[in-house]
Order: C-alpha cells, then sequence, then structure tokens
C-alpha cells in the first residue's frame, strides 16, 4: 500500500459515509499526516446521527446504507485517550483494501469539527476529494512549531506527548499554549 491508494481508499469510504451524513469528514492524524507527505497509521471519519439511533442501529446503517460491516465497537470502557472527548458517542473500527478506519460518531455537526482538535498541526481535515487546514496548522507548518490551541481531551497530556514525538522527526518541537508560539513570534520580530 502507498500514500495514493490510502487516499484514495479513503476518498471512496467517504463518499459512502455521506449516504448517512452528507458532512461527514476525514479529520485529523490522515490529512495532517497526507499534508506532510506521509502514511497515516489509520483514517478516521467523523459523522453525526440521530440521537435516537442505537450502537445497533448504528451498526445497521453502516451495513444497510454504506455495505460497511464494522468490525469492532470501542465500548465505554475501551475508550482511547483521544475518545474520551464528551462529544463522542461511540467508535467503530474497520478495515477495507488494506486500510484501518474509525468511524467516529460525535453528538454534534462535524463539517467543521478539525478546527475542535487541540494540537495546531492536527487541525486538518478531508472533504470532497481536498484536504482543508485552518489558519494554526498553517502556523504550525510554516514554522515547524507545534502549540496547543485547546483543551478538547481528557487526557490531552498523552496526546501531545504522541503528535510531538511522531512529528520531531519531521523538525518539528513544541512551544506549548497559542499565546506562548505567538509570544515567541513577537520576540522574534522584535529582535530582527
Amino acid at each position: 500500500m502507498n500514500l495514493s491508494h490510502q487516499i484514495a481508499t479513503a476518498d471512496l469510504i467517504l463518499t459512502n459515509i455521506e449516504k448517512i451524513d452528507p458532512f461527514a469528514i476525514i479529520a485529523g492524524g490522515a490529512p495532517r499526516d497526507w499534508e506532510h507527505g506521509i502514511m497515516a497509521r489509520d483514517v478516521d471519519i467523523f459523522l453525526n446521527v440521530p440521537d435516537s439511533w442505537t450502537i445497533n442501529v448504528m451498526a445497521r446503517q453502516f451495513n444497510n446504507v454504506c455495505g460497511i460491516r464494522p468490525s469492532a465497537f470501542k465500548g465505554e470502557d475501551q475508550m482511547q485517550w483521544y475518545e474520551r472527548n464528551p462529544d463522542i458517542r461511540a467508535v467503530f473500527d474497520w478495515n477495507y483494501l488494506g486500510v484501518d478506519f474509525q468511524f467516529i460518531i460525535v453528538r454534534k455537526p462535524v463539517f467543521d469539527y478539525h478546527h475542535n482538535f487541540p494540537l495546531s498541526i492536527c487541525q486538518a481535515m478531508r472533504k470532497n476529494f481536498k484536504n482543508k487546514v485552518t489558519t494554526d496548522f498553517n502556523a504550525s507548518k510554516n514554522t515547524k512549531q507545534i502549540y496547543i490551541t485547546n483543551k478538547l481531551y481528557n487526557n490531552a497530556d498523552a496526546y501531545v506527548q504522541k503528535v510531538v514525538e511522531k512529528y520531531k522527526f519531521e523538525g518539528y518541537k513544541f512551544v506549548g499554549t497559542k499565546e506562548d508560539f505567538a509570544r515567541q513570534l513577537i520576540e522574534k520580530v522584535s529582535q530582527s
């Protein structure tokens, strides 16, 4: 599998998921990595479904509407650190053509959900066959500095450590909060 295959497969699956939620997006790690020319570990597709849908209804809809049979449901007791977000209702795992997927069901519309991610370098999404990023993402990419934008996750320290560790090999460094980042930029400009 290569990067082109991973992206094309993700776009195909997102198109199917849009039958359930037309606003569904690929967000977080995969589009972040793709923006850097790196293969992603997995592809997270965020979608919102009616509150009345139970876990069984969600699984049936994946199967009946999209032809997708998620292999596992991650219950409350198995949620990983990044899934301890109060917006998340359920997470389903699936693999298709060698690409690992997570379908993340959130409690609110997802069309701009990537703005909620707590690290600047993670504020990326994919929709309509294109990556879209925030101003914070571009600031990080252009300066090779990662900073915290908000405290979305319960276990934010583990999330920060994981992303910083991965991207230090790309020349990035962690600088703290968005305010710390801004202060450093101001100091740098005032010294020049």
